[in-house]
């Protein structure tokens, strides 16, 4: 069948995670329950059914999409219990579907899931499945056997299959590799897979200097103590644990890192890290600018760009200092409350039409305190934008005019008063 999906992305197997799933569930319904999941994931458009085979009695045991499948013929039971591999049928409709009427099935795949069980996977795709599909059908029938081995104590099952050994092994290398995070698995508390990240993050420079290593030679003493103490009784609970961590390299620095742990069988550890020193020293600056910012002389507010009437979401201490209101009583608020009959309406719709165009805009306007006080303001308004370019926020900052406003408004007075007056000199006289 060929036919691009976003589902089929080798670099993201959807089996190599169920292989990972069924080693810790514990019942066969969750785990059936979990192979038709993923298959969803990983096929298009499937509809999909697990039958429980109890003499010449079939029962369905799990099913996923529209209820279009039928169990499987006597001798479709008999070829699978006597070949290897999926088996195909030309499905309900066949190859030519009746016109009208509901959406038949086109193609079906079958395979053996023990012997006691079938899976089962139509499509309505007139191509049918093409090789690929059908081998991870046959791929997540074998895990789906293997788990379902396992929770019977059967002892093949200790050690995995060889499909399950052989699913996405290179496609998890292909994206592990890529992945921002480094990414390691442990048997036995030794690494057996490293990717390049983790080996660069811990300031290695080849994988072989990790693998059959101890996790312990990454961490001081002290913070191998605090791992153990706060991650192992973890694992043992819940089979996962997330925290902080800081990390040990040859050279004698440290890093700080997150780091997340799975347990994936009694042994086995899924490990990933992410270094968080640059997100670290980001906080650091962002905290720094909003000290900065709250300590600033001058006011400063935020305001939602996305909410009617602009709400404040910010205020810093110079706002309240300036106009007398508290935060508590302003955050939620539209900043007009400011105005006053005093507030020219010229500059009020100046700002206005910038604020509705996204534009940044600075106005000297007056304003008013919360004891209904007038004072005049330089209110410089600038749009905070997202990745995509919408206007999400307004950062105004306002500065205290007011007493240069009013020397202003002083000398405007002395002027008009001196060109108002019509005295004239005298005109001189010349003594005689």
């Amino acid at each position: 069948m060929n036919r691009s999906s976003p589902r089929s992305d080798d670099s993201d197997d959807p089996l190599f995670a169920l292989a990972l799933d069924l080693n810790a569930i514990r019942t066969a319904p969750r785990a059936v329950d979990r192979t038709t999941a993923a298959l969803d994931e990983a096929l298009a458009r499937p509809v999909t059914a697990v039958w429980r085979l109890r003499g010449s009695e079939t029962v369905v045991e799990g099913r996923r999409g529209p209820d279009a499948l039928l169990p499987p013929p006597t001798s479709v039971r008999r070829r699978l219990r006597d070949e290897t591999g999926t088996l195909r049928g030309d499905g309900i409709a066949g190859p030519d579907p009746p016109t009208g009427g509901p959406e038949l099935l086109r193609s079906e795949c079958f395979a053996a899931v023990g012997s006691a069980r079938v899976l089962h996977v139509g499509t309505f795709d007139p191509d049918g499945f093409d090789r690929r599909e059908r081998r991870t059908i046959d791929r997540a029938a074998a895990c789906l056997d293997a788990a379902l081995r396992r929770m019977r104590g059967d002892a093949s099952a200790e050690a995995p299959s060889a499909a399950t050994r052989d699913i996405g092994l290179d496609s998890f290398r292909r994206a592990v590799e890529a992945a921002a995070d480094g990414v390691a698995i442990l048997d036995d508390e030794t690494y057996v897979y490293v990717d390049q990240t983790h080996v660069d993050m811990y300031g290695f420079e080849r994988k072989e200097q990790l693998l059959g290593k101890s996790w312990r030679e990454l961490y001081a003493a002290d913070e191998i103590e605090r791992i153990e103490a706060e991650a192992f009784p973890a694992l043992e609970s819940t089979g996962h644990w997330r925290g902080r961590v800081t990390g040990s390299r040859p050279d004698g620095s440290t890093f700080p890192a997150e780091l997340s742990l799975t347990t994936v069988n009694e042994d086995r550890l899924v490990c990933t890290v992410r270094d968080r020193t640059a997100w670290e020293a980001r906080d650091r600056e962002l905290k720094l600018k909003d000290r900065a910012i709250d300590e600033a002389d001058v006011a400063v507010q935020i305001a939602a760009a996305t909410r009617d009437g602009y709400p404040l979401v910010y205020v810093n201490d110079g706002f309240e200092a300036l106009t007398g209101y508290d935060r508590s009583d302003v955050l939620g608020e539209t900043p007009r409350f400011l105005l006053g009959d005093g507030t020219k309406r010229r500059k009020r719709d100046r700002l206005c039409e910038a604020v509705g165009a996204g534009d940044a805009e600075t106005v000297e306007l007056k304003l008013y305190d919360a004891d209904d006080e007038p004072y005049w303001a330089r209110l410089s308004v600038t749009p905070v934008r997202d990745d995509r370019g919408t206007v999400t926020h307004f950062v105004a900052i306002q500065q205290d005019v007011t007493e240069r406003r009013e020397r202003i408004d002083g000398c405007t007075g002395c002027s008009n008063t001196v060109r108002s007056c019509s005295c004239r000199p005298a005109t001189p006289t010349t003594e005689r």
